[in-house]
């Protein structure tokens, strides 16, 4: 039986070829016919094809000739365009400008539909009527509409998601031709997308099946990280985690930014750090992990630059000169489309793991002057330095600014550097919450801003959301240890660090749930209640795991609106109860953010310990 038997015994009428070109098309005839074109393509897979994604309503369809794509993790049935045109034409169109190598996806579109995802967005959670260019980006350069992670994979509010497998530009355009059509555009040979149907959950997990999920990470991951830019010696950072100490105030990781003799040559400056092998069995024993800082380039004046440039392992202009780059003043950049280069800059990690290092703060990853490498940098660099840790039979992690789709498979993700201002705390919960639904579970950001130096309110409020990120990781150009804001912040801090200690099975537990089905550990509402249209639209709250809802306060003020969806909800301090789906207001003091549990759930015993009932 042929897909327009199948249609017409399901009842689904066909529109006339006139009618089609007017745009009158229903989204539910389409994803019935994906539904159905899928059946047919996956009656003879090929050996190559995952048991997964064929059992996924997914469909894979391939237009022109081959282009540039991401390494993928699954494999599909791949349809050519124009054999599925009869019926897929019904919602998407498909063409190809004579005069260049544009290639254009059109999707039509339904009234009130949103649309999320798409990397890392800061400047919106329903990205619909902005357009978007899928293009990693140094927010420094291209500001809040830019992002760090280069994702063409959007999940639309009405039961579908779309991912455009090319590492070129990809532009997303819902306001080229009106409001009711999206525009996906490649510059390339060829085009390669996969649609996907169900409810974002469903979406979310067979696209992380196609790109990857990253491994469970060790659970030192998930305890409070210090850092700041920078500590600048051993004993800084002894002197600090001694401070902690005698504050009662317990982290679990500690980062080097400022630890290098020079960019990039992976040792240890001697005069500040003397015996890192002593240093870093020291710190371990006082239960602290090491995590390195890097980036992907060399300064000319480091021990590696001759070496990289007798070998031909820099960046080059078309002119043969070296690229000198925009950020850390005279890098050469790195040319990771070389195997070899890739394998040198691997080993060059290992003697510091024989160290006892236990992580990468992979920083940078943009700056790729290549039309089709640019955004597989990022891929390429990360996985070099993971290679080290899989070398040496050692279980590490690395800590990435960019990304790109297969970067999803890798390890953690932070949002980059953001301002000390209230309009970056707002930022950063769409970042996470877009980040979250485009693959990436394992997710941070620097508790009160990179730049500048945060007020006290600020400061605490931003901890706050630390305290109840997937990674929480204090970082600033200044000081963000709570000592420097008054020791109102540090009684509010050991609290929050009490609570994080306490909410470690909690956190492992969502963190095993993302690693092996792809389900984000902070969740917008839009993934637990795809249903309620309320839900949908909101960017201010998140799930985090299953049963915890969180609503932070993003502004000066300590009152907010808070939707409570549908069920029954706890309030964590006041343990008052509440039926949703309603919408509340919530004075809250400055020692409190508010939190939610899930009626019945057993992580509401471990708030008591924290005990923020007394400042109710």
């Amino acid at each position: 039986m042929g897909v327009v038997e199948h249609m017409v015994k399901l009842g689904i009428q066909f529109q006339s070829a006139s009618a089609v070109m007017k745009g009158q098309c229903w989204l539910f005839v389409f994803v019935a016919t994906l539904v159905l074109v899928v059946a047919v393509s996956c009656e003879t897979p090929s050996r190559s094809t995952s048991r997964h994604l064929a059992e996924t309503p997914v469909l894979r369809v391939r237009m022109g000739q081959d282009g540039h794509r991401y390494p993928l993790r699954e494999d599909a049935p791949a349809i050519d365009f124009e054999v599925a045109r009869a019926s897929f034409d019904r919602l998407l169109r498909y063409e190809t400008a004579t005069s260049s190598r544009c290639k254009t996806l059109s999707v039509r579109l339904t009234d009130g539909e949103a649309f999320w995802g798409l990397g890392e967005r800061f400047d919106a959670w329903n990205q619909r009527a902005r357009p978007v260019e899928c293009w990693t980006r140094d927010m420094a350069q291209g500001g809040p509409q830019s992002s760090y992670f280069a994702v063409p994979f959007v999940v639309s509010s009405v039961g579908y998601g779309i991912f455009v497998n090319c590492s070129g530009r990809v532009r997303f355009d819902w306001s080229a031709h009106g409001t009711q059509e999206l525009r996906i555009e490649v510059h390339d040979d060829g085009m390669e997308a996969f649609v996907f149907r169900g409810t974002p959950r469903e979406i979310v997990q067979a696209y992380t099946r196609l790109v990857g999920r990253p491994p469970l990470p060790p659970a030192w991951v998930f305890q409070p990280w210090i850092s700041r830019n920078s500590y600048q010696s051993a004993q800084e950072i002894d002197d600090v985690i001694g401070e902690m100490e005698r504050r009662g105030l317990r982290a679990g990781v500690v980062v080097l930014e400022c630890w290098a003799q020079s960019l990039q040559n992976f040792r240890f400056e001697e005069k500040r750090f003397p015996n890192p092998r002593a240093w870093i069995e020291s710190t371990h024993r006082r239960g602290y992990r090491v995590v390195l800082w890097e980036t992907p380039s060399v300064w000319d004046s480091a021990s590696t630059y001759a070496e990289a440039k007798t070998n031909g392992f820099l960046v080059l202009n078309a002119d043969g000169s070296e690229l000198v780059l925009d950020w850390l003043e005279n890098a050469r950049k790195i040319d990771f489309r070389k195997p070899a280069a890739r394998e040198w800059w691997q080993k060059l990690h290992e003697p510091l793991i024989d160290l006892g290092v236990d992580g990468f703060k992979t920083d940078g990853g943009e700056r790729m002057p290549d039309e089709f490498f640019h955004n597989l940098h990022p891929y390429q660099y990360q996985r070099s330095v993971l290679a080290a840790f899989a070398a040496k039979g050692k279980s590490g992690v690395t800590f990435s600014r960019s990304a790109s789709a297969p970067c999803a498979g890798h390890s953690l993700v932070w949002a980059g550097d953001q301002h000390a201002e209230w309009a970056s705390l707002r930022r950063v919960v769409r970042a996470g919450l877009s980040a979250a639904l485009s693959g990436f579970p394992f997710w941070g950001h620097d508790i009160g801003g990179y730049a500048g130096t945060p007020s006290k309110k600020l400061y605490i409020r931003w901890l706050q959301l630390g305290a109840f990120s997937p990674i929480m990781q204090w970082h600033g150009m200044t000081p963000r240890e709570p000592w420097h804001f008054g020791e109102d912040a540090v009684r509010i801090a050991k609290t929050y660090l009490d609570l994080r200690w306490e909410l470690q099975p909690y956190l492992l537990a969502a963190a095993k749930q993302a690693s092996n089905e792809g389900i984000p550990m902070w969740r917008p509402l839009a993934l637990e209640f795809p249903d309620d249209p309320v839900a949908r639209g909101v960017d201010d709250e998140f799930f985090l795991g299953d049963d915890l809802l969180v609503a932070p306060l993003l502004d000066e003020r300590d009152v907010r609106t808070i939707y409570l969806p549908r069920g029954e909800w706890v309030d964590a301090w006041r343990q008052q109860r509440h039926t949703g789906p309603k919408t509340i207001e919530y004075s809250a003091a400055l020692e409190v953010i508010p939190v939610f549990v899930r009626s019945g759930s057993k992580v509401a015993a471990r708030f008591p310990a924290a005990s923020l009932r007394s400042t109710r």
